[in-house]
């Protein structure tokens, strides 16, 4: 009996002895190639074939490469042993056709006349010719005697080139096997023009399936489960005549294909080989290439005597399911193949082809499903299982089935009979609910609070399992960590019947934790909170205790709290919305309640009518305990000195003639109180050239229309109309004559304000006489926008750090820009205000130089507020 190298692989790599020492070589013989010597191979040819083990290939893990990538190569290596003849050959070989141009051409397997002596020994001719045959003026091996090639390029079939007969002259025959018989080889061909005639040709490629006798994958295939791999094997069944000579070979011809499940397909089979051989043989390979190239390699040659595969037997199986209840069962554990090597008994469920199980034994080919009436449908696949389903009217009874399974050598067992009986359901039917989700670290218990898993009857045995047949019991049902699909299995106490059902388990990673940002608000009130960090699909969840308590808050970056008197820990999590919900760790985050200072800011009682004074005292009221206090100047004719603005009872320095405001801030933490004092300056009295009687301002769609009056006038030169954005800074646009009339007088003066975006617009006049001495008027302002805000700046002075605060009457965006005396922007920040009080701290950079700086408040494109400002 013939055995595959696959079957004997364990078997001869425990075999120390390659056998080819003998006049007549003992079979089987192995020969790996992969090593860097061949006992009794030669290696031949116009670029003679190599062994690569140590030269392109570690040492041990080689082959027999017969042409490299070049063209016009015919490379041979031969036996120089013999064997008889009369007993018929099977032959196994990997062989490797790779990373050539054009697939030329191939790889052919040879015997020839042992008689033949080795100095005498050439091969046959390259290209289409293969190394056996002969072209026009070369001449084929000496006494060969059959030639099998495995031809990608397509020429060995061929009739021309000097070889005798083929198939049809025209179109290559690519990805064929091509058999040619014996021929001398003779040098002066003239003396015979029938050597190597054709015998047969079959493309794989025509077959059913088609596939390539090579695979365009670069390099070697050399795993069977590699879609690149092939395999050879070639029987050759000795043909005897009434006195038991050979008179010639059947011959038949499989390619084995690579991929998860290796296949044997037959190229030509019991092709009969009318020759009859000389009493012994030698064997060799050949490779060539033409115009078009291919490295061409053989690797783990074995061969035997012949002796024809025995069918596998499909042993006879008895199952049993319920009533409507699918059952899974495996036909092929009991059944089992004698062509895998070894003695009887061979072992169940070895060496056969689970995708090739056949149900229906009277159709060809394989039938994967199977209907019988009135009792169901048998279905397979390539797992091996079977599956009956019977019909909802088969209550009970029995139902048989026969079918075929082939082993992984291509033969077809013996029918075996399925026989599946199918009882009476359990009057406890078993519903399962699935799928079922838990999030991670947890694991999920299926046998606890069955409702939640499944239902079913009182009478009845429940177990667990990780399979649909029932044969890996559920270690730890419990305590289910990973996802995937369980079985549930109801075993009926009184008839026995069980029903399997799945349970689709899943356990969803939790989200990663958000980042959780604290709020502030001075004095009780509502505090903002947000957190970041969520990716698409996610959203976050709010509470108010670090475990259970309430949802305060179910989706949304950003949470409101209520109206709270002191400082409150709140906690977030981030969820992923498309598993389950899943969520992170809750993260905490503080709605931070600020105490106000313990008392009002208070800067003290205005002081007016100082008259030529450059020095003047400042005195706010006392900071409490753990707050600081702060004197800036808001205003005035010219930029004084503030001496230890810090405290309370500072003092001013280079003060002129004028008006001047002064701002008293207290601060605890981030909350603020401000009170301002004016000071008025002036010079020595004299008798004014001008008594003002009244001064207003009126807006009237784009302009401000100025009226006021005098009672008196003396010496007046005029007024000058000045105008201020900021109510502190002041300039000139227009002159108005005085009249010096002793009566009352009235004046008027329209100002166009279309091209003015701040809240509001300031007038003042400067009353001007005839030596150039002058007073101011009060300042009369009108408002441009509605009032929905009061922003504050401080401090002022400032270092390095400024706070707004801002009361809003609405939520929205505002914009600060802080431009130096040249009017150059230094500082550009929006901010996102919500309605109430915001407290907004802003860092300045330790670059910004001392001196006078002009901060500007900005909301929907227009400028609300000017401040002046003196960087310490």
């Amino acid at each position: 009996m013939a055995l595959s190298f696959f079957g004997r692989r364990v078997l001869l790599c425990c075999m120390t002895l390659i056998v080819y020492l003998s006049v007549n070589a003992q079979f089987p013989y192995v020969e790996t190639f992969k090593n860097n010597t061949a006992a009794g191979v030669i290696l031949q040819g116009n670029k003679p074939a190599y062994l690569t083990s140590g030269i392109i290939d570690p040492p041990g893990e080689g082959c027999l490469r017969l042409t490299s990538n070049d063209n016009y190569q015919s490379g041979v290596a031969f036996c120089s042993v013999s064997f008889p003849s009369n007993n018929g050959l099977v032959v196994e070989f990997e062989y490797f056709m790779h990373d050539g141009e054009w697939v030329g051409d191939g790889i052919c397997f040879f015997l020839y006349d042992a008689t033949v002596a080795t100095p005498d020994f050439h091969p046959g001719a390259f290209g289409g010719s293969l190394g056996y045959a002969q072209l026009t003026d070369i001449p084929g091996v000496p006494k060969g005697y059959i030639g099998i090639g495995f031809d990608a390029y397509g020429n060995f079939s061929k009739g021309f080139q000097g070889r005798i007969g083929g198939t049809t002259v025209g179109e290559r025959d690519t990805n064929a096997v091509t058999v040619r018989g014996p021929g001398i080889g003779a040098l002066d061909r003239s003396t015979n023009l029938t050597d190597y005639p054709w015998i047969a040709t079959q493309k794989t490629t025509d077959l059913t399936p088609r596939f390539l006798i090579i695979d365009s994958t670069p390099g070697r295939a050399t795993e069977p489960t590699s879609v690149g791999y092939r395999k050879a094997r070639i029987e050759m069944q000795p043909v005897v005549d009434g006195s038991d000579i050979v008179t010639g070979y059947l011959l038949t011809v499989k390619i084995t294909v690579g991929g998860a499940v290796p296949t044997e397909y037959t190229i030509l089979k019991n092709i009969a080989y009318n020759y009859a051989p000389p009493p012994t043989l030698k064997f060799g390979f050949t490779g060539s290439t033409g115009g078009a190239t291919n490295i061409q390699e053989i690797r783990n040659l074995y061969m035997d005597v012949y002796s024809p595969l025995d069918a596998p037997t499909a042993v006879a199986d008895n199952y049993s399911t319920c009533t409507g209840v699918s059952k899974y069962f495996d036909p092929l554990s009991n059944d089992f193949t004698p062509n895998g090597g070894g003695q009887a008994p061979y072992p169940a469920g070895v060496n056969l082809n689970k995708a090739s199980i056949d149900l229906d034994v009277t159709t060809p080919g394989i039938q994967q499903t199977k209907s019988i009436p009135g009792k169901g449908v048998f279905t397979t696949d390539a797992s091996g299982l079977v599956n009956f389903t019977p019909d909802a009217a088969f209550i009970s009874g029995t139902v048989t089935n026969d079918y075929f399974v082939n082993d992984i050598y291509g033969e077809t067992s013996t029918a075996g009979t399925i026989t599946v009986t199918v009882n009476n359901l359990p009057a406890e039917l078993l519903t399962v609910n699935s799928p079922q989700t838990n999030c991670e670290p947890a694991t999920i218990d299926i046998t606890s609070n069955p409702a939640v898993w499944y239902t079913t009857g009182n009478n009845g045995t429940v177990t667990y399992y990780e399979d649909a047949l029932a044969t890996r019991p559920i270690t730890s049902p419990q305590s289910i960590g990973q996802s995937g699909t369980y079985y549930i299995q109801l075993t009926s106490n009184i008839s026995g019947c069980s029903v399997i059902k799945p349970v689709d388990v899943t356990i969803t990673s939790a989200a990663a934790p958000p980042t959780a940002t604290a709020g502030f608000n001075c004095g009780p009130g509502k505090v903002s909170l947000t957190a970041s960090g969520a990716a698409s699909g996610e959203d976050y969840k709010w509470y108010d205790a670090s475990s259970g308590g309430n949802t305060v808050q179910v989706n949304g970056s950003s949470y409101l709290t209520p109206d709270i008197s002191s400082s409150t820990n709140y906690w977030v999590t981030k969820y992923n919305v498309k598993t389950g919900g899943c969520e992170s760790a809750r993260v905490p985050v503080m709605a931070n309640i600020n105490a106000n200072p313990i008392a009002p800011a208070n800067a003290g009682r205005d002081q007016l009518g100082l008259t030529d004074i450059s020095t003047l005292s400042l005195n706010g009221s006392t900071p409490a305990s753990g707050e600081t206090g702060l004197w800036s100047f808001v205003k005035g004719p010219n930029l004084p000195t503030i001496v230890s603005p810090e405290n309370y009872n500072a003092t001013v320095q280079s003060i002129v003639p004028g008006n001047y405001v002064f701002r008293w801030t207290i601060q605890r933490g981030t909350c603020t109180s401000t009170d301002d004092v004016v000071i008025d300056v002036k010079t020595t009295s004299r008798v004014l050239p001008i008594v003002l009687k009244d001064f207003s301002v009126q807006l009237q769609n784009q302009t401000a229309k100025l009226s006021w009056t005098t009672t008196q006038e003396n010496n007046s030169k005029g007024f000058e109309i000045q105008r201020s954005t900021n109510g502190t800074d002041f300039s000139t646009i227009s002159f108005v004559p005085g009249t010096n009339s002793q009566q009352l007088h009235s004046y008027h003066y329209n100002d166009d304000i279309t091209n003015i975006s701040s809240a509001y617009v300031a007038y003042r006049l400067k009353q001007v006489d005839q030596d150039n001495q002058y007073t101011y008027s009060p300042v009369v302002r009108v408002a441009l926008i509605a009032q929905a805000f009061d922003i504050q700046v401080s401090p002022n002075p400032f270092t390095d750090r400024l706070m707004l605060t801002a009361n809003m009457s609405e939520a929205g965006q505002i914009e600060l820009r802080i431009f130096d005396g040249m009017g150059r922007l230094v500082k550009q920040q929006s901010f996102t205000v919500s309605k109430g009080s915001n407290n907004l701290s802003i860092q300045l950079s330790s670059e910004i130089a001392s001196g006078v700086y002009y901060a500007e408040i900005w909301k929907s494109g227009k400028r609300i507020k000017q401040v002046k400002l003196l960087k310490q």
